[in-house]
């Protein structure tokens, strides 16, 4: 037996010893066979012609009664034409080691180019990552000089009296801003003003970054339902929204009604008690006239939350909600701490929504029920296009389009005759529920370098100038 300090241990690599040990087992395998098919076909008698006469005797079982004397006469034989005259081995050998080599050095040679590829493809995201990151954070602080500027507005304002009504919100620049550290240029209506590529610290040298910047009090904020007005606001808002215009005049469809039920779940899943809402005679969201809120969610196996959404795709657990409304109003809906709907930012179809519900039934049904008399669009369609036509004039100026809750609703009182005239809207009752101003930034930025891109999406608080949201992809 082996000796212990001898031995492999078991675990150790052998990989090369064995191949080495297989190599020549092999060769002698084969040296060994060829002899014997000599020895097999050599005619009777060969092996003693070869010897002296004095020993070409008989081998009988008198005279090779040990192995020894028949090894001593075969053996000159083996010598001389099996052992002694080895052909092609070396070559094999040679054949054998380079294959292996060519081998091992493709796998290496492909390791290495995949873990090139790799770092470079690794390299290019951080790059990427960064650009995008750079983006956003430009905006935020652009965002955050918000409070800076209302301070030197309100000195100029005692000079020129005009300025105190001006709408200027800084999110509007923050990523034009950004795009001036991007590119080093800075124009205006397509003019260059400055180029200050080749300044310190200003553009990119490699890749590229972009950002674009949406005020979330556009959206609906399904959270805010704190008072019975503001559940009453929130209903009208979604409602509107979701039921267009009116085939059936001012009356409600079975559609309509479960709708209803679907935007009254939304209003039960955040307020703080147990008992479903509904309608009293007068049209207000009460509770305690529909049971228990969560008797519609016993099928799902869980309870009514009682308490705000912490994300938009949460509504989806609302009972009612199917696929199809989800994907109409998840970018029309927000979860953050705005209250009025920004009337400047706002989707044209909410506001449209939200109008509708501020006129007298006998004119909604005329200015927001299907096309009368052969007409392509209905009455409400043609004042979104002129709100439109109005926001985007002086969006391209970087002006607010309406600087309050008044300049809007006094909006449709000076509307031309080619829109329609001017439509009697309850100023009141709009002025509820709209607003001007944005507390809420969403902001997206792009980094790309290459063919890979990356993206940062961030929510601002701009009365904190904090992130309360933050999403890398």
């Amino acid at each position: 037996m082996m000796p212990t300090h001898l031995r492999r241990k078991r675990g150790e690599s052998g990989g090369w010893c064995f191949l080495g040990e297989f190599l020549a087992s092999w060769i002698l395998a084969g040296s060994l066979g060829k002899i014997m098919r000599n020895i097999k076909n050599m005619p009777q008698g060969f092996l003693w012609a070869r010897r002296p006469k004095a020993a070409m005797t008989k081998i009988s079982s008198k005279n090779t009664t040990n192995l020894g004397q028949a090894w001593d006469r075969i053996r000159p034989l083996v010598v001389n034409e099996s052992i002694s005259k080895p052909r092609g081995v070396a070559l094999l050998m040679v054949l054998i080691m380079v294959s292996l080599m060519a081998a091992f050095s493709t796998e290496f040679s492909y390791n290495t180019r995949v873990n090139l590829k790799m770092a470079s493809n690794l390299e290019r995201e951080v790059q990427a990552y960064y650009h995008a990151r750079s983006s956003v954070e430009l905006a935020r602080m652009v965002i955050r000089g918000q409070a800076l500027v209302d301070q030197m507005l309100g000195l100029v304002a005692q000079f020129a009296p005009n300025v105190a009504s001006q709408n200027i919100e800084m999110w509007n620049y923050a990523c034009k801003f950004a795009e001036i550290y991007n590119t080093g240029r800075v124009d205006l209506f397509g003019i260059e003003l400055f180029d200050l590529s080749g300044q310190k610290g200003i553009g990119v040298e490699k890749g590229a970054f972009e950002c674009s910047a949406d005020a979330e009090d556009g959206r609906v904020n399904i959270n805010f339902v704190e008072t019975p007005q503001a559940k009453k606001g929130l209903f009208k808002q979604l409602f509107g929204y979701l039921q267009g215009p009116r085939p059936e005049g001012i009356g409600l469809t079975e559609d309509d009604k479960e709708r209803a039920e679907m935007i009254l779940n939304i209003i039960d899943w955040v307020d703080a008690d147990q008992v479903r809402s509904d309608f009293d005679a007068q049209g207000n969201i009460v509770d305690g006239g529909g049971g228990s809120e969560d008797f519609a969610y016993a099928k799902f196996d869980y309870e009514s939350k009682n308490a705000k959404f912490d994300s938009v795709d949460e509504v989806r657990l609302i009972d009612g909600l199917d696929d199809e409304t989800f994907c109409k109003i998840r970018d029309k809906i927000t979860v953050y701490s705005t209250e009025k709907l920004n009337v400047n930012t706002a989707d044209i179809e909410l506001i449209k929504a939200v109008v509708c519900e501020a006129v007298s039934p006998e004119l909604q049904m005329v200015l927001c029920g299907p096309a009368i008399g052969g007409a392509p669009i209905s009455g409400i369609d043609v004042v979104g296009g002129a709100i439109e036509m109005c926001r985007n004039i002086k969006k391209m100026l970087y002006t607010a389009p309406f600087n309050s809750p008044k300049s809007f609703t006094d909006f449709f009182g000076r509307l031309p005759d080619e829109f329609g005239g001017a439509i009697p809207v309850n100023s009141q009752a709009l002025q509820q529920v709209i607003g001007t101003k944005s507390r809420v930034i969403r902001v997206k930025g792009t980094g790309k370098v290459g063919a890979t891109e990356k993206t940062v999406t961030a929510v601002i608080d701009t009365s904190t100038g904090k992130y309360v949201y933050w999403r890398e992809d």
